[in-house]
């Protein structure tokens, strides 16, 4: 957003160079946490013919949380292959706690009704994260073509599901502003969740990164400031 003038072009100018220059100082990240692969990140870059030096705040926050959804659905994948070798290993010791019984007679019927009940509880639990995965994902393809609207439905529905976990409230604040700031629609609630992401996470920076872009776009360059000083601490503080 334009601050109006010559000396809003060179504001305007000061601040993405700020905010790209501070991701280049903090490029380290690509050995520690989200960012395990370099190669993919550049090739990201590359891909959509981009550079530091000429990527809005926005694209490379994308690329960003493009990174963190891979390594969401790899945590995922272990997550699912944990599940399978537990019913694997529930359902051997079932066999076996069956034959043991067999030598003393016949098995308890109420045994195998808690079993069948325990079964039970596993399927609805996988399937009620393959449909948390859906809204995830098809939020993220809304979002990417610039359709808000949707994105910010299906990521809610994903905040219902799980309300305590951090990626789908940050998806959902993410669209919320891009939609303020795009649609001017929903801006007030955008900043709503973007309170309720600091209430919830503020260990997180990149909650208050969001937030000091959604103060700029309103013009708002005081708090802009104090944001981004907040998520440079919070950043620090995770090498400490």
């Amino acid at each position: 957003m334009a601050f109006g003038g010559g000396g809003g072009g060179i504001l305007d100018m000061i601040i993405r160079l700020r905010y790209n220059r501070e991701l280049l100082k903090n490029s380290s990240r690509f050995k520690n946490g989200y960012f395990q692969n370099k190669e993919f990140y550049e090739a990201e870059l590359k891909k959509r013919d981009l550079n530091y030096k000429t990527a809005t705040p926005e694209q490379l926050e994308e690329i960003r949380m493009e990174l963190m959804l891979y390594h969401q659905r790899n945590q995922k994948l272990r997550w699912v292959v944990t599940v399978v070798v537990s019913i694997i290993l529930v359902i051997g010791i079932w066999a076996i706690v069956n034959m043991v019984i067999a030598d003393f007679g016949s098995p308890s019927p109420g045994n195998s009704r808690i079993e069948k009940e325990n079964l039970e509880r596993e399927k609805q639990l996988q399937k009620q994260e393959k449909q948390y995965d859906f809204y995830l994902e098809d939020g993220d393809k809304w979002l990417n073509k610039g359709h808000y609207h949707n994105a910010v439905y299906q990521y809610e529905l994903a905040v219902k599901a799980h309300p305590e976990r951090f990626y789908p409230q940050y998806r959902y604040g993410l669209a919320l502003v891009y939609q303020c700031n795009y649609d001017q629609e929903n801006c007030d609630l955008a900043g709503q969740q973007l309170e309720e992401l600091i209430r919830l996470f503020p260990n997180h920076y990149q909650v208050f990164r969001l937030r000091a872009n959604y103060y700029l776009q309103q013009g708002d360059s005081s708090r802009w400031m104090i944001d981004m000083e907040r998520a440079d601490k919070v950043l620090k503080s995770e090498f400490q």
